[in-house]
């Protein structure tokens, strides 16, 4: 079969060649072949990793998955399906390390869920105060001009999309002893962060029945609470206990045996959030 006949017009501003024109060419570079709502509803159901590349992909899909009605879209989707989310700070590279996994709902005994989605990491240093949102927030050691040493300020980062944001310092004569603390207010749709003199923080622990000394990671629904042991090295496991029914449940973590004998802490309810700082 011979291929189509390419035409070209007296003005050369035409030129078809297999189906294709040249005009069409450049209307489609403006525009998507489907509506943008649907376009949308489809990037949305993307891992972050792929919808981060497909950002690079060119200006007009760039352009559409940085808009806010995206990132709130691709949010309300995440939260929809929360994951685990294991941290440790890895001392020999000076790093954060974060790897996150699905979160089993209702889980059988002796059940396992694999561990497979490294995300981000980023530079370690003298503290981690927290997360909400897909948000995390740490300490880091900075210079600043006219200080003979350094002073740890907070830094907001998002393991999905690998960025993160240096804040300014808290004014204190205190060197160190400072804590932060992250929020999200849902109304105006803000990160909050608070940073404030404290030096009596710490893990909250709790002991009950057969439960050893444990940190609560989350809760899941109303009546069932997520332990995980403190300290806990690979091989590695988290603990179900139901209020209501007084069970406890413990589910296996695969995916982790490159960390043999570190030491991870467990997060709960963790969401992807694709929104750039």
């Amino acid at each position: 079969m011979q291929p189509p006949r390419q035409n070209v017009s007296k003005g050369g501003e035409l030129t078809n060649y297999r189906g294709v024109t040249r005009s069409m060419t450049r209307r489609h570079r403006n525009s998507l072949p489907v509506p943008d709502e649907l376009a949308m509803e489809i990037f949305s159901r993307l891992p972050s990793k792929a919808m981060a590349m497909c950002r690079c992909a060119c200006k007009l899909w760039s352009s559409m998955l940085r808009r806010q009605d995206f990132t709130e879209l691709f949010l309300t989707k995440s939260c929809a399906r929360p994951q685990l989310l294991f941290f440790r700070e890895d001392h020999s590279v000076r790093e954060f390390v974060f790897i996150s996994s699905p979160q089993p709902e209702n889980p059988q005994e002796n059940s396992y869920v694999v561990a497979s989605n490294p995300l981000a990491c980023f530079p370690r240093s003298s503290g981690f105060y927290g997360c909400t949102n897909g948000f995390f927030c740490y300490g880091a050691d900075r210079f600043f001009k006219r200080l003979k040493f350094p002073v740890c300020v907070p830094v907001i980062c998002n393991p999905s999309t690998g960025q993160s944001l240096t804040m300014p310092r808290l004014i204190s004569k205190k060197r160190y002893g400072v804590q932060s603390y992250l929020g999200y207010e849902p109304i105006e749709k803000e990160l909050k962060l608070l940073s404030m003199n404290n030096s009596l923080n710490g893990p909250i622990m709790y002991t009950y029945y057969h439960l050893q000394t444990m940190c609560i990671a989350g809760m899941v629904g109303t009546n069932e609470i997520v332990f995980s042991p403190i300290y806990q090295r690979v091989p590695y496991y988290v603990i179900y206990f139901n209020v209501e029914r007084r069970t406890i449940t413990k589910v296996g973590i695969q995916g982790l045996e490159a960390f043999q004998g570190k030491s991870f802490k467990t997060y709960l309810n963790y969401v992807e959030n694709v929104k750039l700082l």
